[in-house]
């Protein structure tokens, strides 16, 4: 994306806060070029998420199995504790927070992590895509559901092979409603 689509999009998100300012908003971008068209200071809050480190991974990941209901403590480390060995051949992967809290619904779900590291992609899109807003009961059947698909591969692979590599740090911005 050139610095002028990033205005464009800028613009965009600018003006549907204007016209919608009791939704709160949240906006994530990758740090590569966000500087070329920032959110409003005054408008939204930055943040930087890094990545964790392993220590932060497993924290997360003994916190998160513990919030299991599982039949006692010690299921729940156990359950951590494989989950950590399990991923220990992708922990750059699983040093994302997005795609660690991912990895663990997944290992819960199936009570293994896939194999290949693409598979283990292709899990967590279809538990994003498919699943998340299913389990929460909130799924919107949309008309043109089954271009939904189509148009993120496209779109994924434009980004994959028109772009050179780029670091995977992201910004959050985010606004609180206006009283």
């Amino acid at each position: 994306m050139d610095a002028a689509q990033r205005s464009e999009v800028t613009a965009i998100v600018e003006q549907f806060c204007a016209e919608y300012p009791l939704t709160p908003v949240l906006v994530t971008s990758r740090i590569v070029g966000y500087d070329e068209a920032r959110l409003d200071d005054q408008e939204f809050t930055h943040f930087q998420i890094g990545r964790f480190t392993d220590a932060q991974v497993g924290d997360y990941v003994r916190k998160w199995f513990a919030c299991e209901t599982l039949p006692s403590a010690a299921d729940e480390s156990r359950s951590a504790e494989a989950f950590l060995e399990e991923s220990a051949s992708i922990s750059d992967l699983r040093a994302s927070p997005l795609v660690l809290a991912l990895m663990c619904i997944l290992y819960r779900g199936e009570g293994s992590l896939p194999r290949d590291r693409a598979e283990v992609y292709g899990q967590c899109a279809n538990l994003l895509f498919r699943r998340w807003d299913a389990r929460r009961q909130i799924h919107q059947e949309m008309r043109a559901g089954h271009l939904v698909e189509p148009v993120l591969r496209h779109l994924a692979w434009w980004l994959f092979y028109s772009r050179p590599s780029q670091t995977s740090s992201h910004r959050a911005g985010t606004r609180q409603p206006s009283r």
